[in-house]
């Protein structure tokens, strides 16, 4: 009964040492977020980039930016977010082409 007790109350020290943590964390987002669109302008990828951009936006209070980086099948924006900090300011609004490209390309620039 001694070790479930003990067990018991390390449990409920870490989960308050966590929520501790966790409140003194900046909100997210605190800066501009970008959706970064794997296809060309007036497609549907970027259509839907712009409508769950708009709502983002409204919700997070915060701008969104939408960047359209056509070419290559989606591999070129992947890439660049490969290449970017991975801080979750940077979302890729691609299609199933993320994943079917690898199997098409030996070098598709995001494996």
């Amino acid at each position: 009964m001694a070790i479930r007790t003990l067990r018991t109350c390390c449990t409920l020290a870490f989960a308050a040492l966590a929520a501790g943590t966790a409140s003194a964390q900046d909100k997210f987002p605190n800066q501009t977020v970008h959706l970064v669109v794997a296809f060309a302008p007036g497609g549907v990828a970027d259509v839907i980039g712009r409508i769950v951009g708009a709502k983002l936006e409204e919700r997070w209070k915060q701008p969104v930016i939408i960047e359209n980086k056509g070419g290559a099948g989606g591999n070129i924006a992947a890439k660049s977010m490969v290449q970017a900090p991975a801080n979750g300011y940077r979302i890729l609004v691609t299609t199933s082409a993320y994943a079917v490209n690898p199997s098409m390309s030996a070098n598709a620039g995001y494996i």
